[in-house]
């Protein structure tokens, strides 16, 4: 989920979502100005972060951090 977005900010998303499934693992999205929202994000229950520009390396890295093969 991106950090910035127009209607609400990406971490008061997210605090709704943990609010209503805890176990939920959400990955935030942010761009590299930002890393006090970065740090707000994962206190607030994400489980990991991608920095833009994304690309397939690191959505793979995180995937495989937050979404560990068994």
């Amino acid at each position: 989920m991106d950090i910035t977005m127009p209607v609400m900010t990406g971490i008061e998303a997210l605090k709704k979502i943990k609010k209503g499934y805890k176990d939920a693992k959400v990955i935030m999205v942010t761009s590299h100005g930002e890393e006090k929202l970065v740090m707000e994000s994962i206190t607030s229950g994400a489980k990991g972060y991608i920095l833009k520009p994304i690309n397939a390396d690191k959505i793979s890295t995180v995937l495989n951090k937050v979404f560990p093969v068994l």
